[in-house]
């Protein structure tokens, strides 16, 4: 009897420690609960507060962007400040007590540091505590950045059209061609484009419809990115829309002939039914402003002339083009109306069927301090360069093949006109 008392208050005693146990293990799995829970709020808020910023970032640049197209006086930077700060505050997230938001551009270690058209925008929200409060009552900062960019994009700087022909790019003899925009070709050869004989290549971007013919002492060392078999299609004449010119308006005016004692002597925009030979020995001509229109023969600078017109652009209807050996042609197009831009634009027809185009001619050679300003326009013609020092043509040459050699060199100057804009999400 009393051995059966002893365990039946043995049995009694242990009935308490069970609830202190399971006390003492409740506050750490609690903690833990605590911290699970608190953490997944804080993922929540952390993704809604990217969202945000993402969004406030895009929408700065696009701010800014209809800020400068507007011209209104309003200042880009201040548009696009009030943007963001709109879009965060449309998110959930105003300045004030509960967040802080930041427009700024991007600072370093950001990769786009100091350009114009990025904006950063960091938000930090100050999350309070639930259950992790037995741990600390001040609020937890969930912080996210956002950087967005509006990237200009020029242009390419030489676009040749042909189709299918082998060599449509051609450098050779010690020439080179300094581009600071893409050079495509759109040829689907299999030597579409063709470097030898010491040519010389330089630009970001050499984009091939076809192959790459590279021969030994050839350079491409500085063209960023070698592209061959491209996609030919996405290689596009940029210039397709240009219209006509038409002879509306414009008088009928004949070439000038042989040495004249005015020099240097002016010529007058119009149409010249029989080309514009300029090449009388030592003579200086001025092309005052205006279209030049031209058919029925060829456009010619030679024989040691200089030829120099501001505001001009020259329309070839079915001749050809030639400079050789001229003292220094100048050409500047015109700044405004619907040839702004355009210094030299020569008419070939684009056969639906085939693609070919009605085949042309540039050729300048031996030329010194040539300098063609804006757009070269030719769609169908084989342009040929060989030989001169100290030549510029054009921000755009756009052509049917190009074939340099001689130690010709075409540098292609920086756009300077208008580019179009992308607008990129970038951290």
């Amino acid at each position: 009897m009393m051995i059966r008392d002893a365990i039946v208050n043995r049995r009694g005693a242990r009935r308490g420690a069970v609830a202190v146990v399971a006390a003492f293990c409740l506050i750490p799995l609690i903690g833990v609960l605590a911290l699970v829970f608190d953490a997944g709020l804080l993922m929540a808020e952390c993704r809604r507060a990217q969202a945000a910023a993402d969004s406030a970032s895009f929408a700065a640049i696009c701010a800014y962007q209809a800020a400068v197209v507007a011209n209104n006086g309003q200042s880009p930077q201040a548009a696009a400040v009030a943007a963001a700060q709109d879009y965060a505050a449309a998110n959930g997230f105003s300045a004030g007590p509960g967040a802080t938001v930041t427009v700024r551009s991007p600072i370093s270690p950001s990769r786009y540091a100091g350009r114009t058209g990025a904006f950063e925008v960091v938000i930090v929200s100050h999350q309070p505590r639930f259950f992790s409060a037995i741990w600390g009552g001040a609020p937890i900062d969930v912080s996210a950045r956002a950087v967005s960019y509006l990237k200009p994009n020029a242009p390419p700087a030489v676009v040749l059209l042909n189709a299918k022909d082998q060599a449509s790019l051609s450098v050779a003899g010690s020439a080179r061609i300094i581009a600071p925009g893409e050079v495509q070709v759109k040829s689907n050869h299999l030597k579409a484009a063709t470097i030898n004989n010491m040519g010389y290549v330089e630009a970001p971007v050499l984009r091939i419809g076809g192959g790459l013919d590279l021969y030994s002492g050839s350079n491409t060392d500085k063209v960023g990115s070698v592209q061959p078999w491209s996609d030919p299609a996405a290689i596009v004449d940029p210039r397709a829309s240009l219209a006509r010119p038409t002879t509306s308006g414009l008088a009928t005016r004949q070439a000038p002939s042989g040495w004249n004692p005015t020099n240097p002597f002016p010529i007058d925009p119009g149409v010249y039914e029989n080309g514009l030979n300029l090449s009388s020995g030592g003579m200086n001509y001025t092309l005052n402003p205006g279209v030049y229109y031209i058919r029925n023969g060829d456009f010619v600078v030679s024989n040691g002339v200089r030829a120099t017109g501001n505001g001009v652009m020259i329309y070839l209807d079915n001749g050809n083009l030639s400079i050789q050996g001229g003292n220094g042609t100048t050409l500047n197009p015109p700044t405004s109306g619907p040839y702004e831009g355009i210094s030299i634009f020569q008419r070939s027809d684009k056969n639906p069927v085939t693609g070919d185009y009605t085949p042309r001619t540039i050729s300048i050679a031996n030329g010194t301090n040539n300098q063609i300003g804006g757009v070269i326009y030719a769609p169908g013609a084989a342009a040929n360069f060989a030989g001169g020092s100290n030549n510029k043509y054009g921000t755009q040459l756009i052509v049917n093949k190009l074939n340099l050699s001689n130690n010709a060199v075409v540098t292609i100057p920086q756009w300077a006109g208008p580019a179009k804009v992308t607008y990129h999400l970038v951290e």
